[in-house]
Parts: C-alpha cells; sequence; structure tokens
C-alpha cells in the first residue's frame, strides 16, 4: 500500500476507522489514481494473503435527533371523572337511561341484539334465578297501603231505616192482632236480612270506619226491635230470645279490630252520648225481656272498654285495662 499511515493505522488494529479519517482529512486515492470517498476491495486489487485491510471511512451524515412533540390530551368528559372505568360508568348510570340505551343501539349491533334475546329467553324460563338485569327504581321504604286500606267507607245507617220502617209499618200495625201475628215473620225476615247484609259486607280486612258503621247499625237494629211497638213487635222480640246473629256480627267484627281500634270505636260519641253507654242501654233493656241472644253485647262492652279480645278478668285480679288513648 501505498500510504504508509494508513498501513500503520491497520497494522494496530485498535483504532477506529472515523478516528482514521479524521486525522487523514482528505480522500484517499485508489489504485487507478482517481480519488474516491471510500476504499473497496475488488476482483482488480485483491487482498494479499496475511494482510488485512479495511475500508476508509465513509462521511456518514449525523443523525439528527427526532423531537418528541407531546400529543394533546383527549377533552376531558364532562361531569366523569378521568379514572373511571366503562364498567364504574355503567354501574353509575340510571336504569332509564341504560334502558333507552340498549333500545337504540340493538337493533344496529347484532351481538347486543344476540345478548338481549339470551337475557330474556333465561329471564322467561327461571324468573326467580335470573332477576332482570335493570334494577327498577327504588321505592319508598315505607311499607306499602293494603288494598283494604284503600277502599271506601261503607255506611250501612240505611239498613237500621230499613228495619225501622219494616217493623213500624203503619199497614202493618192497623191490622188486628191475629193479622200482625201472621205479618211478624215477614217483618223479622226483611230485619234479618239487613243483619245479614251488614255481616257479609264487614269483612276483617275492612276500614275502620265500615265495621264501626256496622257495629253501630247493629246496636240501632237491636234497640229498634226491643222498642218494637203492639203483637208485631212482641212477636219479633220474642226471636231475639234464642237468635244471636246481632251479637255474633258485632263480636266478629271488634276481635277483627286493634286494642287501640276497639277502644276509639267504644269512645265514639254524638250529643246523644257515646256507644259505650248506647250498648249499656242496649244491655240494660235486653235483661228485662229477657232477650237471651242478646247475652253476647256484654262482652262487646267489655272489648270496647278495655280494648281485651278475651273477657273481662275476675274482680281482684292483677291483670287491668289497656290504657289507649285517641
Amino acid at each position: 500500500m501505498d500510504d504508509p499511515f494508513a498501513m500503520n493505522l491497520i497494522q494496530r488494529g485498535d483504532r477506529t476507522i472515523l478516528d482514521t479519517s479524521s486525522r487523514q482529512g482528505a480522500a484517499m486515492p485508489s489504485r487507478h489514481g482517481a480519488q474516491s470517498n471510500a476504499w473497496m476491495p475488488s476482483v482488480q486489487d485483491p487482498v494479499q494473503p496475511g494482510s488485512s485491510r479495511l475500508p476508509a471511512p465513509a462521511s456518514l451524515p449525523t443523525p439528527k435527533r427526532r423531537t418528541t412533540v407531546p400529543k394533546p390530551a383527549p377533552p376531558a368528559t364532562p361531569g366523569a371523572s378521568p379514572d373511571h372505568t366503562l364498567t364504574q360508568m355503567i354501574s353509575g348510570l340510571d336504569a332509564k337511561v341504560l334502558r333507552d340505551l340498549i333500545i337504540k343501539l340493538a337493533p344496529s349491533d347484532p351481538l347486543l341484539a344476540r345478548a338481549v334475546e339470551e337475557a330474556h329467553r333465561e329471564q322467561a324460563t327461571t324468573p326467580s334465578q335470573h332477576p332482570s338485569a335493570l334494577e327498577q327504581p327504588r321505592r319508598s321504604t315505607r311499607p306499602a297501603i293494603p288494598l283494604s286500606k284503600m277502599q271506601p267507607v261503607i255506611n250501612f245507617d240505611a239498613y237500621s231505616k230499613s228495619a225501622w220502617h219494616a217493623l213500624n209499618d203503619r199497614k202493618v200495625l192497623g191490622l188486628s192482632g191475629s193479622h200482625q201475628y201472621d205479618a211478624a215473620g215477614d217483618v223479622y225476615d226483611r230485619i234479618c236480612g239487613c243483619i245479614s247484609a251488614i255481616g257479609e259486607k264487614t269483612r276483617d280486612d275492612s276500614p275502620l270506619g265500615t265495621k264501626q258503621s256496622a257495629i253501630e247499625t247493629l246496636r240501632k237494629i237491636a234497640k229498634t226491635i226491643i222498642l218494637g211497638e203492639e203483637t208485631v213487635g212482641h212477636e219479633v222480640r220474642k226471636e231475639l230470645q234464642c237468635d244471636s246473629d246481632i251479637a255474633d256480627i258485632i263480636i266478629r267484627i271488634l276481635e277483627s279490630m286493634t286494642p287501640e281500634e276497639r277502644i276509639r270505636t267504644g269512645k265514639k260519641a254524638d250529643d246523644k252520648g257515646t256507644l259505650i253507654s248506647k250498648f249499656e242501654w242496649v244491655l240494660d233493656e235486653a235483661e228485662g225481656y229477657c232477650l237471651e241472644g242478646l247475652n253476647g253485647l256484654d262482652r262487646a262492652l267489655d272489648m270496647m272498654e278495655t280494648g281485651l279480645s278475651s273477657p273481662r278478668v275476675a274482680q281482684g285480679s292483677s291483670s287491668a285495662p289497656i290504657d289507649l288513648t285517641c
């Protein structure tokens, strides 16, 4: 080789080609006398055995460092925290919003539509084990009002008037005693029809107002029978010596009440007095006529005074009436 400096660089082997290029500072002449930026072996210039030859380093351009431009952050969704996951956002949506989204997207999304069909099919087959995925809006924690509480209150006062007119019909009272005796059976049947109608329409789940009206109306009917006049009144009154329908219905109605409701019913009053005082009058009069069918009213009176459904406790017992206020 003609360049001794290059030969010395090759023999040392621990110097870089870049250092050679920088020290030489000029292009090396080729074998044919022409200058080139890099020396490369060729067929015409074989490398001699026992020697190594490195090409002259080319002037490589210094790579430019790429400047990283930060991408702008996506705009934050209003009202949503950036760290919320999709699951958290779905869980926080209202049931109606979720339902509207599914209705809107399912027709154009076969995967979603198939998922809806499968969920609906599973819910239809086993509704107890697969409740609706959409939680229904929460309702009030107050106990639901029973259907009976929403029933209108029935006023039975018309039945007491019908019973009074049946027993005090002037046409019947104008008949002779024997004819009144014959008509007494029909009169009593009409009165019994009023009593039965009140019992049938007053159920255990009826409103309190309906129960109170039934008790008051039955008391009026009992009073009407006690005050019955002439032969027809006497014959109808005799039926109460063994007929206990009035007392039985009143006791059944009172047993369906709470203790507080019983006491409140007994304290109901008008310008003629409380219901308890009116029952006391009926009991006194029934005892005078030996109307054993009304004996059960004594127990009804106890229930309205004490609130207890059991018979009155014997005197001297430690038990006392329930002290409840209206």
